[in-house]
């Protein structure tokens, strides 16, 4: 993707005129512009019916949706969309066609490409600053909390483990034990921590609900989720998007994973000294997990040497 004016995608006129109607449309509205929130790209390929059937709208809707943006009609509201396009996309970059996957059979090939779509999309959605701004509120972070539930637990416990040798304080409130057990562990959030939350669709209610008890005490914000129509984002301090579009699973994990190795790397050149000593002193422990002893070894060779 290219992008000569280094704003993101959904920093453009378009794009944030979209976000700024969101809370003012009814349901079967809001169905189209979440779409054309989330699939910009393809969104601007399609014709009215195709729009309607990608968002479970009717054309009617989409044509009302259209009326509600200021356009003459559908045909007004495509246009802007291509025009929009236009400062995204590199002359040489065509917009990746849909995948054929009438014969079943789905390729190494289908999916790297797939991949690079959501990279693509993952860079045009994401300023430098707000990345900078994820990155300096984890560091500042007394406490760390990490909720993930659904398809974005595993991610959770990824990044848990990603950060971990920083030595902070460091926790993943969703782990096993149910809703329950999580609320107890968020339960003593302040506003000196972070919460750093996962969500891509559908949305799991528990994590908005938790997410929300902790803005109620004053504690930052952090949201990693897949668009500006998620629930997250209007309850993140600062929120980073990852597109999870994929044509076969309900979700890719690409980008969402790209955004995490991506934050601990940002974080681990900051504090290098740091990691290099969480190291060492976790493979001492490792030598105890074995069995053995350093200090006994070190006697026993002492000793060998003495008697030679």
């Amino acid at each position: 993707m290219h992008n000569p004016s280094g704003n993101t995608l959904y920093e453009s006129p378009l794009m944030m005129q979209f976000i700024d109607l969101l809370p003012t449309l009814k349901p079967a509205l809001r169905k189209v512009a979440d779409y054309v929130l989330r699939e910009p790209l393809q969104a601007a390929t399609m014709n009215i019916h195709e729009l309607g059937a990608s968002t479970g709208a009717s054309t009617a809707a989409v044509h009302r949706f259209a009326k509600a943006m200021g356009f003459d009609g559908f045909i007004g509201l495509r246009q802007a969309l291509l025009i929009n396009l236009r400062g995204w996309v590199a002359p040489a970059v065509q917009i990746p066609e849909a995948l054929d996957l009438a014969s079943g059979h789905f390729s190494l090939g289908q999916q790297v490409q797939q991949a690079k779509h959501n990279l693509n999309t993952l860079m045009d959605s994401n300023p430098q600053s707000s990345f900078d701004a994820v990155v300096q509120a984890l560091e500042g972070a007394r406490r760390l909390y990490i909720i993930g539930f659904g398809n974005s637990f595993h991610m959770a416990g990824l990044l848990e483990a990603f950060l971990i040798p920083f030595g902070k304080d460091v926790s993943v409130v969703s782990n096993d034990g149910g809703v329950d057990i999580t609320a107890h562990r968020i339960a003593p959030i302040t506003a000196d921590d972070v919460l750093l939350a996962l969500s891509l669709p559908p949305y799991t209610r528990e994590t908005v609900h938790l997410t929300r008890y902790a803005r109620s005490k004053g504690a930052r914000i952090l949201a990693l989720t897949d668009a500006p129509i998620s629930p997250l984002a209007v309850l993140a301090d600062h929120v980073l998007y990852a597109p999870p579009t994929h044509p076969v699973l309900r979700n890719s994990k690409i980008a969402l994973l790209s955004l995490i190795e991506a934050l601990v790397a940002a974080i681990q050149l900051r504090h290098q000294p740091m990691i290099e000593q969480a190291l060492y002193q976790a493979s001492e422990a490792q030598i105890y997990m074995h069995g053995e002893d350093p200090s006994a070894q070190g006697s026993m060779a002492e000793g060998g040497y003495a008697q030679k």
